[in-house]
């Protein structure tokens, strides 16, 4: 039997799915993708509006989505990640969040040294951030696995925890 999370997470993408191809954007947005090299890293892939809009929509329109991996927005620029070109990027939301009570990320991409750009630059690694300096990111790129595994190398990057009983 399926848990009502799984099933309420579905009926979103359902939702979603028949709205997308009702206005069109799924039709255009496939084509998007079959005319451009999404999985080609050197590839020069312009912004594509409709599957930036298919994106946007899946991810934003599904509350379960957004609580799990985040709030985004259409990019102003395409970027490469995950293996795939992106249309959407995460946006910063701990710098507009005001509760109290800590939360602990992950799932960013993040880089443990060099973070030249993006949403963590300027916040070093172990530090607390965010409006309150109450979030806190464990996730420094473990997700990159899948370059190891394509390569079929040693898994070498980092993977985080954390402990703090000082915050219960």
């Amino acid at each position: 039997m399926k848990s009502l999370f799984v099933i309420v997470y579905f009926d979103y993408q359902n939702k979603i799915q028949d709205e997308l191809i009702d206005t069109g954007i799924d039709t255009l947005s496939n084509i998007e993708e079959k005319n451009h090299s999404l999985h080609n890293e050197h590839a020069s892939i312009p912004l594509l509006k409709n599957l930036a809009l298919k994106k946007m929509s899946e991810q934003m329109g599904n509350p379960i989505r957004v609580i799990t991996s985040g709030v985004e927005n259409i990019t102003d620029y395409p970027f490469f990640a995950g293996g795939s070109w992106r249309m959407v990027d995460r946006i910063a939301w701990w710098d507009n969040y005001d509760d109290h009570i800590p939360v602990v990320i992950g799932h960013y991409w993040r880089k443990f040294n060099n973070q030249t750009d993006g949403l963590f630059f300027q916040i070093q690694p172990n530090h607390w951030f965010g409006k309150r300096k109450n979030v806190f990111c464990i996730d420094f790129s473990v997700g990159r696995r899948y370059v190891d595994r394509i390569e079929k190398k040693e898994f070498v990057d980092l993977l985080c925890a954390i402990r703090f009983p000082e915050n219960i």
